[in-house]
């Protein structure tokens, strides 16, 4: 490890001694947590994001049970069977199936010091998300047996995107929290993986 750390000049040894570059180790940890933003490598966040929804999910009352788990990761298609979307992940609770979107963004240390064109970005991708995420859900509301699964009687669908982190999003249009602390954005529920593990937690 040292001689790694001395090849990255983040290690100098200096007699019996080692003086560790604080400025070049601490840039070497931040590089460490980048992530790719394209290929095989981002492609690979992206379903381990989903994965970690779910997993998340299932330790709480919102588990779904039963035929609803082959909703999970199903590829929906239309009446002519081009595909709509695929269901990253599922929750249910009374009476309603989540249908989730799960959206591994990367919010960046500008984000998190709260820079403007930093959170700008992230609202513009957290309200673009749901609008979308809103259009599959009134296809699939319209022809729900395109789920697969006979669903529960009386059950309602309704859409959630999950973000690694607590998204930003214009105040007029996250006004309505009908759900638990759920951010309602264009008809969609918008959350943190955390928010969302909070809500179904106090269920």
């Amino acid at each position: 490890m040292i001689t790694l750390l001395a090849r990255e000049q983040v290690v100098l040894p200096v007699g019996r001694y080692f003086v560790v570059y604080l400025t070049a180790a601490s840039s070497l940890l931040m590089h460490s947590f980048e992530r790719a933003r394209e290929g095989a490598a981002a492609n690979e966040w992206g379903s381990s994001f989903e994965a970690a929804v779910q997993a998340a999910i299932d330790t709480t009352p919102w588990k779904p049970t039963g035929a609803l788990r082959s909703v999970i990761g199903k590829k929906v298609k239309d009446e002519n069977g081009n595909v709509i979307t695929d269901i990253d992940a599922v929750a249910f609770h009374a009476g309603t199936l989540w249908l989730i979107s799960a959206k591994a963004f990367q919010a960046g240390p500008d984000y998190a010091v709260g820079a403007y064109n930093a959170v700008k970005r992230i609202a513009r991708k957290a309200v673009a998300a749901s609008e979308q995420w809103n259009g599959y859900l009134e296809r699939i509301r319209r022809r729900p047996s395109a789920l697969g699964v006979d669903l529960p009687d009386g059950c309602t669908l309704e859409g959630l995107v999950v973000m690694p982190f607590v998204p930003y999003v214009p105040v007029d249009s996250s006004a309505a929290q009908p759900v638990g602390a759920l951010c309602h954005v264009s008809s969609i529920h918008v959350s943190s993986i955390h928010e969302l593990i909070a809500v179904a937690l106090r269920a």
